[in-house]
Protein backbone atom coordinates (compact mmCIF):
# COMPACT_ATOMS: atom_id res chain seq x y z
CA UNK A 1 0.00 0.00 0.00
CA UNK A 2 1.33 3.12 -0.67
CA UNK A 3 2.19 6.01 2.02
CA UNK A 4 -0.41 9.03 2.16
CA UNK A 5 0.70 12.24 1.60
CA UNK A 6 -0.56 15.63 2.58
CA UNK A 7 -4.05 16.36 0.27
CA UNK A 8 -2.84 19.07 -2.03
CA UNK A 9 -5.33 18.85 -5.35
CA UNK A 10 -3.54 19.00 -8.55
CA UNK A 11 -0.29 20.15 -7.42
CA UNK A 12 1.77 17.70 -9.30
CA UNK A 13 3.59 19.28 -12.25
CA UNK A 14 -0.40 20.60 -13.75
CA UNK A 15 -0.07 22.93 -15.94
CA UNK A 16 -2.84 25.31 -15.68
CA UNK A 17 -3.43 27.63 -18.81
CA UNK A 18 -3.46 31.63 -17.51
CA UNK A 19 -5.94 31.59 -20.84
CA UNK A 20 -7.95 29.24 -23.49
CA UNK A 21 -5.98 30.53 -26.11
CA UNK A 22 -5.72 28.07 -29.07
CA UNK A 23 -2.68 26.51 -29.38
CA UNK A 24 -1.50 23.17 -31.16
CA UNK A 25 -0.58 20.25 -29.28
CA UNK A 26 2.81 19.40 -28.23
CA UNK A 27 5.85 17.92 -30.05
CA UNK A 28 6.33 14.07 -29.49
CA UNK A 29 7.90 13.77 -26.21
CA UNK A 30 7.10 16.86 -24.57
CA UNK A 31 4.50 16.98 -21.84
CA UNK A 32 0.84 17.75 -23.18
CA UNK A 33 -1.01 21.17 -22.61
CA UNK A 34 -3.87 20.97 -20.28
CA UNK A 35 -6.27 23.97 -19.43
CA UNK A 36 -8.11 23.81 -15.72
CA UNK A 37 -9.85 25.45 -13.67
CA UNK A 38 -12.33 25.43 -10.92
CA UNK A 39 -16.12 24.38 -11.87
CA UNK A 40 -19.25 23.66 -10.20
CA UNK A 41 -20.44 20.58 -12.49
CA UNK A 42 -24.07 19.75 -12.40
CA UNK A 43 -25.43 17.19 -9.36
CA UNK A 44 -21.49 17.28 -8.25
CA UNK A 45 -20.63 17.60 -4.70
CA UNK A 46 -17.76 19.26 -3.79
CA UNK A 47 -14.55 21.14 -5.65
CA UNK A 48 -13.78 19.83 -8.66
CA UNK A 49 -11.89 21.42 -11.51
CA UNK A 50 -12.59 20.97 -15.11
CA UNK A 51 -10.83 21.95 -18.79
CA UNK A 52 -9.77 20.57 -22.05
CA UNK A 53 -6.69 18.70 -23.11
CA UNK A 54 -5.50 19.25 -26.91
CA UNK A 55 -4.58 16.54 -28.89
CA UNK A 56 -3.70 15.70 -32.49
CA UNK A 57 -6.98 13.99 -34.49
CA UNK A 58 -4.22 11.88 -36.53
CA UNK A 59 -1.90 11.18 -33.73
CA UNK A 60 -0.03 9.23 -36.27
CA UNK A 61 0.56 11.91 -38.94
CA UNK A 62 0.83 14.83 -35.84
CA UNK A 63 -0.87 16.83 -37.95
CA UNK A 64 -4.12 18.60 -39.35
CA UNK A 65 -7.34 18.64 -37.19
CA UNK A 66 -6.81 18.94 -33.30
CA UNK A 67 -9.45 18.16 -30.48
CA UNK A 68 -10.15 19.28 -27.36
CA UNK A 69 -10.91 16.79 -24.66
CA UNK A 70 -13.25 17.45 -21.94
CA UNK A 71 -11.89 16.75 -18.31
CA UNK A 72 -13.19 16.96 -14.87
CA UNK A 73 -10.97 16.14 -11.80
CA UNK A 74 -12.37 15.39 -8.48
CA UNK A 75 -9.79 15.98 -5.70
CA UNK A 76 -9.73 13.44 -2.89
CA UNK A 77 -11.99 14.74 -0.33
CA UNK A 78 -10.57 12.85 2.94
CA UNK A 79 -7.54 15.28 5.14
CA UNK A 80 -4.95 12.76 3.50
CA UNK A 81 -4.80 11.41 0.19
CA UNK A 82 -2.92 8.43 -2.35
CA UNK A 83 -0.29 9.98 -5.33
CA UNK A 84 -2.33 7.96 -7.46
CA UNK A 85 -5.25 8.34 -8.96
CA UNK A 86 -8.49 6.72 -10.14
CA UNK A 87 -8.66 7.05 -14.07
CA UNK A 88 -12.12 6.03 -14.92
CA UNK A 89 -13.26 4.12 -18.72
CA UNK A 90 -17.31 4.06 -19.30
CA UNK A 91 -18.57 2.02 -22.17
CA UNK A 92 -20.65 2.07 -25.44
CA UNK A 93 -18.26 2.58 -26.87
CA UNK A 94 -19.45 6.32 -27.35
CA UNK A 95 -20.39 7.37 -23.54
CA UNK A 96 -18.88 9.99 -21.69
CA UNK A 97 -17.22 9.35 -18.49
CA UNK A 98 -17.60 13.11 -17.24
CA UNK A 99 -21.14 12.15 -17.01
CA UNK A 100 -20.54 9.98 -14.34
CA UNK A 101 -18.72 12.67 -12.28
CA UNK A 102 -21.77 13.22 -9.97
CA UNK A 103 -21.68 9.59 -9.00
CA UNK A 104 -18.20 9.63 -8.19
CA UNK A 105 -18.42 12.98 -6.72
CA UNK A 106 -20.13 10.65 -3.56
CA UNK A 107 -18.18 7.84 -3.72
CA UNK A 108 -16.35 5.72 -0.86
CA UNK A 109 -13.56 5.62 -3.28
CA UNK A 110 -13.39 9.37 -3.14
CA UNK A 111 -11.93 9.97 0.24
CA UNK A 112 -8.43 9.16 -0.33
CA UNK A 113 -8.35 9.05 -3.99
CA UNK A 114 -8.52 12.03 -6.73
CA UNK A 115 -10.86 10.83 -9.23
CA UNK A 116 -10.18 11.62 -13.09
CA UNK A 117 -12.90 11.87 -15.79
CA UNK A 118 -12.04 12.15 -19.66
CA UNK A 119 -14.36 12.31 -22.41
CA UNK A 120 -12.92 10.06 -24.90
CA UNK A 121 -12.74 11.32 -28.48
CA UNK A 122 -15.68 11.20 -30.04
CA UNK A 123 -18.11 11.22 -26.52
CA UNK A 124 -19.97 14.29 -24.48
CA UNK A 125 -17.91 17.06 -24.78
CA UNK A 126 -15.01 15.71 -26.75
CA UNK A 127 -16.18 16.25 -30.52
CA UNK A 128 -19.27 13.95 -30.25
CA UNK A 129 -19.87 11.50 -32.81
CA UNK A 130 -23.96 11.57 -32.36
CA UNK A 131 -26.24 9.90 -34.94
CA UNK A 132 -29.69 11.27 -33.30
CA UNK A 133 -32.35 10.75 -35.35
CA UNK A 134 -34.76 14.08 -35.44
CA UNK A 135 -37.38 15.34 -33.09
CA UNK A 136 -40.13 14.93 -35.96
CA UNK A 137 -38.80 10.88 -36.66
CA UNK A 138 -41.56 8.67 -36.47
CA UNK A 139 -41.48 6.56 -33.29
CA UNK A 140 -40.90 3.28 -35.25
CA UNK A 141 -37.50 4.44 -35.69
CA UNK A 142 -37.37 2.96 -32.23
CA UNK A 143 -39.05 0.14 -32.60
CA UNK A 144 -36.93 -1.68 -35.39
CA UNK A 145 -32.92 -3.01 -35.51
CA UNK A 146 -30.58 -0.91 -34.15
CA UNK A 147 -28.52 0.43 -37.04
CA UNK A 148 -31.08 1.88 -39.95
CA UNK A 149 -28.93 1.50 -42.86
CA UNK A 150 -30.17 4.83 -44.34
CA UNK A 151 -30.09 7.36 -40.73
CA UNK A 152 -26.31 5.94 -40.53
CA UNK A 153 -25.53 6.88 -44.50
CA UNK A 154 -26.78 9.59 -43.74
CA UNK A 155 -25.10 10.51 -40.02
CA UNK A 156 -21.37 9.56 -41.96
CA UNK A 157 -21.93 12.04 -44.46
CA UNK A 158 -23.00 14.84 -42.08
CA UNK A 159 -20.00 13.72 -39.61
CA UNK A 160 -17.55 13.30 -41.93
CA UNK A 161 -17.36 17.57 -42.51
CA UNK A 162 -16.65 17.82 -38.32
CA UNK A 163 -14.26 14.78 -38.11
CA UNK A 164 -12.08 11.85 -39.85
CA UNK A 165 -13.80 8.99 -38.54
CA UNK A 166 -10.85 6.67 -38.71
CA UNK A 167 -9.17 8.29 -35.90
CA UNK A 168 -11.72 7.51 -33.02
CA UNK A 169 -10.47 3.72 -31.82
CA UNK A 170 -9.24 2.39 -29.04
CA UNK A 171 -5.15 3.06 -29.72
CA UNK A 172 -5.99 7.05 -30.07
CA UNK A 173 -7.92 7.09 -27.27
CA UNK A 174 -6.19 5.32 -24.93
CA UNK A 175 -2.80 7.32 -25.71
CA UNK A 176 -4.70 10.50 -25.15
CA UNK A 177 -5.14 9.20 -21.77
CA UNK A 178 -1.45 8.67 -21.14
CA UNK A 179 -1.32 12.49 -22.72
CA UNK A 180 -3.42 13.27 -19.68
CA UNK A 181 -1.71 11.34 -17.11
CA UNK A 182 1.34 13.02 -18.21
CA UNK A 183 -0.13 16.68 -18.16
CA UNK A 184 -1.63 15.57 -14.64
CA UNK A 185 1.77 14.93 -13.55
CA UNK A 186 0.96 11.17 -12.17
CA UNK A 187 3.19 8.80 -12.39
CA UNK A 188 0.73 5.72 -11.49
CA UNK A 189 -2.71 5.31 -11.94
CA UNK A 190 -5.20 2.95 -11.33
CA UNK A 191 -7.70 1.99 -14.07
CA UNK A 192 -11.47 1.23 -13.33
CA UNK A 193 -13.37 0.36 -16.70
CA UNK A 194 -16.19 -1.02 -17.07
CA UNK A 195 -18.04 -2.69 -20.12
CA UNK A 196 -16.40 -1.67 -23.69
CA UNK A 197 -13.91 0.34 -20.83
CA UNK A 198 -12.43 -2.83 -19.78
CA UNK A 199 -11.44 -3.03 -23.40
CA UNK A 200 -10.02 0.14 -23.12
CA UNK A 201 -8.26 -0.07 -19.58
CA UNK A 202 -6.54 -3.39 -21.02
CA UNK A 203 -5.54 -1.81 -24.06
CA UNK A 204 -4.23 1.05 -22.22
CA UNK A 205 -2.30 -1.74 -19.77
CA UNK A 206 -0.30 -3.13 -22.95
CA UNK A 207 0.48 0.81 -24.27
CA UNK A 208 1.24 2.02 -21.28
CA UNK A 209 1.91 -0.81 -18.58
CA UNK A 210 4.80 0.80 -16.56
CA UNK A 211 2.48 3.63 -15.48
CA UNK A 212 -0.60 1.66 -13.90
CA UNK A 213 -0.93 0.39 -10.49
CA UNK A 214 -3.77 -1.62 -10.51
CA UNK A 215 -6.84 -2.45 -12.66
CA UNK A 216 -10.34 -2.66 -12.04
CA UNK A 217 -13.02 -4.43 -14.66
CA UNK A 218 -16.37 -4.32 -14.20
CA UNK A 219 -18.75 -6.24 -16.77
CA UNK A 220 -15.14 -7.38 -18.78
CA UNK A 221 -14.34 -7.60 -22.04
CA UNK A 222 -11.98 -9.98 -22.74
CA UNK A 223 -9.78 -8.87 -25.96
CA UNK A 224 -10.40 -11.80 -27.46
CA UNK A 225 -14.11 -11.01 -27.87
CA UNK A 226 -14.94 -9.89 -31.25
CA UNK A 227 -18.77 -8.40 -31.73
CA UNK A 228 -21.17 -9.22 -32.23
CA UNK A 229 -19.55 -12.78 -32.56
CA UNK A 230 -21.60 -15.08 -29.47
CA UNK A 231 -23.68 -12.59 -28.81
CA UNK A 232 -26.91 -14.07 -29.49
CA UNK A 233 -25.95 -17.55 -27.55
CA UNK A 234 -25.40 -15.73 -25.00
CA UNK A 235 -28.10 -13.39 -24.83
CA UNK A 236 -29.78 -16.74 -25.17
CA UNK A 237 -28.00 -18.41 -22.31
CA UNK A 238 -28.71 -14.91 -20.35
CA UNK A 239 -32.20 -15.26 -20.61
CA UNK A 240 -32.32 -18.74 -19.11
CA UNK A 241 -30.29 -18.16 -16.31
CA UNK A 242 -33.21 -15.12 -15.42
CA UNK A 243 -36.12 -17.56 -16.00
CA UNK A 244 -34.44 -20.21 -13.91
CA UNK A 245 -34.39 -17.37 -11.19
CA UNK A 246 -38.20 -16.95 -11.70
CA UNK A 247 -38.80 -20.57 -11.31
CA UNK A 248 -36.71 -21.30 -7.89
CA UNK A 249 -39.08 -18.21 -6.65
CA UNK A 250 -41.73 -19.35 -5.21
CA UNK A 251 -43.99 -16.53 -5.82
CA UNK A 252 -42.86 -15.90 -9.64
CA UNK A 253 -43.12 -19.78 -10.50
CA UNK A 254 -46.64 -19.88 -9.02
CA UNK A 255 -47.22 -16.16 -11.36
CA UNK A 256 -46.27 -17.89 -14.29
CA UNK A 257 -46.03 -21.79 -14.31
CA UNK A 258 -45.44 -22.45 -17.93
CA UNK A 259 -42.82 -19.63 -18.14
CA UNK A 260 -40.63 -21.87 -20.65
CA UNK A 261 -43.44 -22.50 -23.01
CA UNK A 262 -44.25 -18.43 -22.96
CA UNK A 263 -41.03 -17.72 -23.67
CA UNK A 264 -41.31 -19.86 -26.85
CA UNK A 265 -44.69 -18.14 -27.78
CA UNK A 266 -43.64 -14.56 -27.11
CA UNK A 267 -40.41 -15.46 -28.95
CA UNK A 268 -42.35 -16.92 -32.49
CA UNK A 269 -45.44 -14.25 -32.02
CA UNK A 270 -42.61 -11.49 -32.77
CA UNK A 271 -41.44 -12.96 -35.95
CA UNK A 272 -43.84 -10.65 -37.68
CA UNK A 273 -44.66 -6.84 -37.36
CA UNK A 274 -46.66 -6.49 -34.45
CA UNK A 275 -48.81 -2.88 -33.73
CA UNK A 276 -48.25 -1.67 -30.19
CA UNK A 277 -49.58 1.54 -28.70
CA UNK A 278 -46.77 3.12 -26.53
CA UNK A 279 -46.16 6.55 -24.71
CA UNK A 280 -43.58 8.40 -27.34
CA UNK A 281 -40.25 8.73 -25.54
CA UNK A 282 -39.94 12.25 -26.82
CA UNK A 283 -42.79 13.69 -25.01
CA UNK A 284 -44.88 10.98 -23.53
CA UNK A 285 -48.05 11.11 -25.61
CA UNK A 286 -49.50 7.93 -26.07
CA UNK A 287 -48.77 7.10 -30.55
CA UNK A 288 -49.34 3.84 -32.68
CA UNK A 289 -46.51 1.84 -33.69
CA UNK A 290 -44.86 -1.40 -35.29
CA UNK A 291 -42.68 -3.25 -33.06
CA UNK A 292 -40.75 -5.20 -35.88
CA UNK A 293 -38.84 -8.08 -35.39
CA UNK A 294 -35.73 -6.81 -34.39
CA UNK A 295 -36.76 -4.35 -32.31
CA UNK A 296 -38.41 -6.74 -30.11
CA UNK A 297 -35.38 -8.79 -30.02
CA UNK A 298 -33.08 -5.91 -28.94
CA UNK A 299 -35.63 -5.10 -26.27
CA UNK A 300 -35.16 -8.71 -24.84
CA UNK A 301 -31.63 -8.19 -24.67
CA UNK A 302 -31.50 -5.06 -23.14
CA UNK A 303 -33.36 -5.74 -20.77
CA UNK A 304 -30.94 -8.52 -19.36
CA UNK A 305 -28.13 -5.61 -18.76
CA UNK A 306 -29.93 -4.75 -15.61
CA UNK A 307 -31.39 -6.69 -12.43
CA UNK A 308 -34.27 -4.41 -12.10
CA UNK A 309 -35.49 -4.50 -15.92
CA UNK A 310 -35.41 -8.19 -15.42
CA UNK A 311 -38.01 -8.14 -13.24
CA UNK A 312 -40.30 -7.39 -16.08
CA UNK A 313 -39.08 -10.18 -18.13
CA UNK A 314 -41.78 -13.09 -17.07
CA UNK A 315 -44.59 -10.73 -17.10
CA UNK A 316 -43.80 -9.35 -19.93
CA UNK A 317 -43.43 -12.69 -21.84
CA UNK A 318 -46.44 -13.99 -20.39
CA UNK A 319 -48.48 -11.07 -21.94
CA UNK A 320 -47.48 -11.48 -25.58
CA UNK A 321 -48.02 -15.50 -25.26
CA UNK A 322 -51.40 -15.19 -24.05
CA UNK A 323 -52.46 -11.68 -25.27
CA UNK A 324 -50.49 -10.96 -28.29
CA UNK A 325 -49.62 -7.74 -26.55
CA UNK A 326 -45.83 -6.70 -27.09
CA UNK A 327 -46.82 -3.27 -25.39
CA UNK A 328 -44.33 -4.07 -22.85
CA UNK A 329 -41.35 -4.46 -24.91
CA UNK A 330 -42.37 -2.06 -27.25
CA UNK A 331 -42.00 0.86 -24.59
CA UNK A 332 -38.54 -0.21 -22.79
CA UNK A 333 -37.13 -1.10 -26.25
CA UNK A 334 -38.18 2.29 -27.64
CA UNK A 335 -37.81 4.75 -24.22
CA UNK A 336 -34.49 2.89 -24.06
CA UNK A 337 -33.02 3.35 -28.18
CA UNK A 338 -34.19 7.54 -27.42
CA UNK A 339 -31.96 7.68 -24.37
CA UNK A 340 -28.71 5.62 -25.55
CA UNK A 341 -28.69 7.51 -28.35
CA UNK A 342 -28.32 10.62 -26.17
CA UNK A 343 -25.93 8.78 -23.88
CA UNK A 344 -23.65 7.15 -26.39
CA UNK A 345 -22.71 8.56 -29.94
CA UNK A 346 -23.55 6.03 -32.24
CA UNK A 347 -20.87 7.47 -34.87
CA UNK A 348 -18.49 6.28 -31.83
CA UNK A 349 -19.50 3.06 -31.31
CA UNK A 350 -18.93 2.79 -35.08
CA UNK A 351 -15.67 4.18 -35.54
CA UNK A 352 -14.52 1.68 -32.58
CA UNK A 353 -16.28 -1.50 -33.99
CA UNK A 354 -16.22 -1.34 -37.28
CA UNK A 355 -12.06 -0.81 -37.04
CA UNK A 356 -11.32 -3.09 -33.84
CA UNK A 357 -14.16 -6.03 -34.65
CA UNK A 358 -15.92 -6.36 -37.73
CA UNK A 359 -12.66 -6.62 -39.69
CA UNK A 360 -12.18 -10.24 -37.32
CA UNK A 361 -15.88 -11.18 -37.39
CA UNK A 362 -17.24 -14.34 -39.40
CA UNK A 363 -20.63 -13.19 -40.32
CA UNK A 364 -22.14 -16.37 -41.89
CA UNK A 365 -20.69 -17.82 -38.68
CA UNK A 366 -22.60 -15.45 -36.48
CA UNK A 367 -25.34 -15.67 -38.54
CA UNK A 368 -25.53 -19.43 -38.35
CA UNK A 369 -24.69 -19.53 -34.49
CA UNK A 370 -27.90 -17.39 -34.11
CA UNK A 371 -30.54 -19.81 -35.42
CA UNK A 372 -32.52 -21.17 -32.86
CA UNK A 373 -32.10 -17.78 -30.30
CA UNK A 374 -34.56 -15.09 -29.49
CA UNK A 375 -31.55 -12.55 -31.24
CA UNK A 376 -31.35 -14.64 -34.07
CA UNK A 377 -29.33 -13.09 -36.88
CA UNK A 378 -31.11 -9.60 -35.93
CA UNK A 379 -27.89 -7.87 -33.70
CA UNK A 380 -25.03 -9.36 -36.00
CA UNK A 381 -26.75 -8.45 -39.11
CA UNK A 382 -27.66 -4.54 -38.11
CA UNK A 383 -23.86 -4.55 -37.16
CA UNK A 384 -22.10 -5.95 -40.40
CA UNK A 385 -24.16 -3.57 -42.65
CA UNK A 386 -23.46 -0.04 -40.66
CA UNK A 387 -19.88 -0.66 -40.70
CA UNK A 388 -20.35 -1.58 -44.73
CA UNK A 389 -21.33 2.08 -44.15
CA UNK A 390 -18.88 3.52 -42.08
CA UNK A 391 -15.26 4.51 -42.62
CA UNK A 392 -13.25 2.12 -41.20
CA UNK A 393 -10.18 2.92 -39.67
CA UNK A 394 -7.29 0.35 -38.82
CA UNK A 395 -6.10 -1.39 -35.67
CA UNK A 396 -2.82 -3.79 -35.66
CA UNK A 397 -3.46 -7.58 -36.83
CA UNK A 398 -2.55 -8.66 -33.28
CA UNK A 399 -4.91 -6.21 -31.84
CA UNK A 400 -6.83 -8.97 -30.22
CA UNK A 401 -4.00 -10.82 -28.67
CA UNK A 402 -4.58 -11.22 -24.87
CA UNK A 403 -3.29 -9.16 -22.95
CA UNK A 404 -0.58 -10.53 -20.66
CA UNK A 405 0.47 -8.45 -17.57
CA UNK A 406 1.56 -9.27 -13.71
CA UNK A 407 -0.35 -5.43 -12.34
CA UNK A 408 -2.70 -6.41 -9.90
CA UNK A 409 -6.53 -6.73 -11.09
CA UNK A 410 -10.05 -6.91 -10.34
CA UNK A 411 -11.78 -8.68 -12.48
CA UNK A 412 -16.04 -8.58 -11.97
CA UNK A 413 -18.84 -10.23 -14.24
CA UNK A 414 -22.69 -10.54 -13.93
CA UNK A 415 -23.44 -14.44 -13.84
CA UNK A 416 -26.51 -13.47 -16.65
CA UNK A 417 -24.31 -10.71 -18.16
CA UNK A 418 -26.03 -11.15 -22.17
CA UNK A 419 -23.33 -9.63 -23.67
CA UNK A 420 -20.31 -9.90 -21.28
CA UNK A 421 -20.78 -13.12 -19.35
CA UNK A 422 -18.28 -14.22 -16.83
CA UNK A 423 -16.66 -16.93 -19.46
CA UNK A 424 -15.15 -13.42 -20.70
CA UNK A 425 -13.95 -12.01 -17.40
CA UNK A 426 -12.49 -16.03 -16.79
CA UNK A 427 -10.31 -15.46 -20.29
CA UNK A 428 -8.75 -12.44 -19.44
CA UNK A 429 -7.59 -13.36 -15.58
CA UNK A 430 -6.01 -16.01 -17.36
CA UNK A 431 -3.23 -13.72 -18.76
CA UNK A 432 -3.24 -11.50 -15.67
CA UNK A 433 -1.21 -13.26 -13.20
CA UNK A 434 -2.47 -11.25 -10.24
CA UNK A 435 -6.01 -11.11 -10.97
CA UNK A 436 -9.09 -11.97 -9.06
CA UNK A 437 -12.05 -12.93 -10.92
CA UNK A 438 -15.81 -12.08 -9.14
CA UNK A 439 -18.86 -13.16 -10.62
CA UNK A 440 -21.66 -11.29 -9.08
CA UNK A 441 -24.69 -13.67 -8.43
CA UNK A 442 -28.06 -12.86 -10.32
CA UNK A 443 -26.40 -9.54 -12.05
CA UNK A 444 -26.52 -8.99 -15.60
CA UNK A 445 -24.35 -6.30 -17.34
CA UNK A 446 -24.81 -3.93 -13.99
CA UNK A 447 -26.10 -5.46 -10.84
CA UNK A 448 -27.55 -2.26 -9.51
CA UNK A 449 -31.72 -3.36 -7.80
CA UNK A 450 -29.75 -6.67 -6.23
CA UNK A 451 -30.10 -6.33 -2.29
CA UNK A 452 -27.24 -6.53 -0.49
CA UNK A 453 -24.67 -6.00 -4.29
CA UNK A 454 -23.16 -2.49 -1.87
CA UNK A 455 -20.58 -5.04 -1.44
CA UNK A 456 -19.49 -5.51 -4.78
CA UNK A 457 -18.36 -1.49 -4.27
CA UNK A 458 -16.95 -2.68 -0.55
CA UNK A 459 -14.99 -5.48 -2.40
CA UNK A 460 -13.62 -2.65 -5.25
CA UNK A 461 -12.92 0.14 -2.96
CA UNK A 462 -10.56 -2.54 -0.74
CA UNK A 463 -8.80 -3.68 -3.52
CA UNK A 464 -7.66 -0.77 -4.66
CA UNK A 465 -6.59 -0.02 -1.22
CA UNK A 466 -4.62 -2.90 -1.21
CA UNK A 467 -4.21 -4.88 -4.48
CA UNK A 468 -1.94 -7.54 -3.63
CA UNK A 469 -4.30 -9.09 -1.06
CA UNK A 470 -7.18 -11.25 -2.16
CA UNK A 471 -10.44 -9.98 -1.81
CA UNK A 472 -12.80 -10.67 1.27
CA UNK A 473 -16.12 -12.59 -1.12
CA UNK A 474 -18.33 -13.64 1.61
CA UNK A 475 -20.70 -10.50 1.19
CA UNK A 476 -21.38 -12.20 -2.18
CA UNK A 477 -23.26 -14.75 -0.71
CA UNK A 478 -25.69 -12.00 0.67
CA UNK A 479 -26.72 -11.10 -2.83
CA UNK A 480 -30.44 -11.46 -3.55
CA UNK A 481 -32.37 -10.97 -6.46
CA UNK A 482 -35.82 -8.84 -5.69
CA UNK A 483 -38.97 -10.41 -6.42
CA UNK A 484 -40.22 -10.48 -9.77
CA UNK A 485 -42.99 -7.91 -10.95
Amino acid sequence: MTHSTPRHPLSLTVLIASSLLVVPPPAAGQVPRLALEDCAPENVVGPARCGTLKVWENRDARAGRTLDLYVVVLPASGETSEPDPIYVLTGGPGSAATGSAPGWSRSDARARRTIVLMDQRGTGRSNVLDCLYPDDAPVDVYLGQIFEPEHIAACRARLEGEADLTQYHSPHSLDDLDDLRAALGHEQINLLGSSYGTRAALVYLRRHEPHVRSVVLQASMSMRQVMPMGMAQDAEGALHGVLADCAAMPACAAAYPNLEDDYRVAVEGARRPVAVRIRDPRGGAEVDGTLRPAGFAEALRAMMYDPNATRDIPRFLHAAATQHDYSGFAQFGATRAYNIARLAATGMYLSVTCAEDIPFADGAQEYAAGEGTFLADHRARSHFEACRRWARGRVSDDFHAPVVSHVPALVLNGAHDPVTPPRWGADVATHLSRSFHVVIPHGGHGWGGLEGVDCVAAIRDAFIEDPTARPDTTCLERIRRRPFN
